[in-house]
């Protein structure tokens, strides 16, 4: 089974499984939440109600799920990350890059 990937909305790609924190910017009454990481949008098709209902705009989440369209996620779980520090999550994104590309501390 492939593991999601930690990913910024700009860098999802269709087909792979993936792992997105942000912000919920907005939620619709028909299934799904627009997620916002400040890299870009996704909307983000919720697995049923009760995890639509436990949502709420304002809130910081983590997905995980499927690509499935140009900025688009069906997810598997909505994880609250109420606590934390989206500055410090960005960063270690970035030095996670730098050392996929075999960068390290330039």
């Amino acid at each position: 089974m492939e593991h999601a990937r930690p990913r910024f909305v700009k860098d999802m790609r269709e087909g792979e499984k993936v792992s997105v924190i942000g912000l919920v910017i907005s939620k619709s009454e028909t299934g799904y939440i627009v997620l916002d990481d400040g890299t870009g949008q996704a909307t983000v098709l919720v697995p049923n109600d009760e995890v639509l209902g436990s949502v709420r705009p304002g809130e910081l989440v983590r997905v995980i799920g499927s690509v499935i369209g140009d900025g688009e996620i069906r997810s598997y779980l909505v994880q609250s990350m109420k606590g934390l520090d989206m500055e410090l999550y960005k960063e270690y994104m970035r030095l996670r890059e730098k050392l996929k590309r075999g960068e390290g501390d330039k």
